[in-house]
């Protein structure tokens, strides 16, 4: 008798929880324009986490995950630094169009190549290719040289700058961790 193959399940979940995530997340970004009147953006990130806290940790022990760190600081140090681009990036789309403002977050890929030359890791020609090409698409929605382009249009770029940060300091200092 024949043993049915094993499929390996791990890359449909990890496909369909990104999937989630960027499907609530864009939900979330045209949502925040709408909203921004009425309150603030500490209520609304509050208002977030009271929600998203409780579904994360229900997901987390229906799944089996490990709560807990192995390096509280490294945890904290790359936490600070996603939630504060995260942050930026929702202050940002009370003021801006979602477009810049997205733009200014996917210059991160941008800034992990440059933290990680800086680090002295080595860099593709592939690598640098993809983001010459991710730069070329934020040039084409900013369009410095339009009408809708100001300082403010620059504003997210922070988000990107601590996004990348948080990324290479995920790699670097937390590759260990759990999710």
């Amino acid at each position: 008798m024949e043993r049915a193959a094993k499929v390996n399940l791990a890359p449909v979940k990890a496909a369909l929880a990104v999937l989630s995530g960027m499907a609530i997340f864009g939900l979330i970004d045209n949502f925040v324009p709408w909203i921004s009147d009425d309150i603030g953006l500490w209520q609304f990130h509050a208002t977030r986490s009271l929600i998203a806290l409780p579904l994360l940790i229900a997901v987390g022990l229906w799944m089996g995950v490990r709560f807990g760190a192995r390096n509280w600081g490294s945890v904290a140090l790359r936490s600070l630094l996603v939630s504060s681009a995260i942050v930026v990036y929702f202050g940002c789309l009370a003021f801006l169009p979602i477009g810049h403002v997205a733009a200014g977050l996917f210059t991160a890929p941008m800034f992990v190549v440059l933290f990680s030359l800086m680090l002295g890791e080595r860099i593709g020609p592939w690598r640098m290719g993809a983001v010459a090409l991710g730069f070329c698409g934020i040039l084409m929605v900013l369009q410095p040289n339009g009408t809708d382009f100001g300082l403010l249009s620059l504003v997210p770029v922070i988000g990107g700058v601590l996004y990348g940060a948080g990324a290479v300091a995920t790699r670097r200092l937390c590759a260990a961790e759990g999710t």
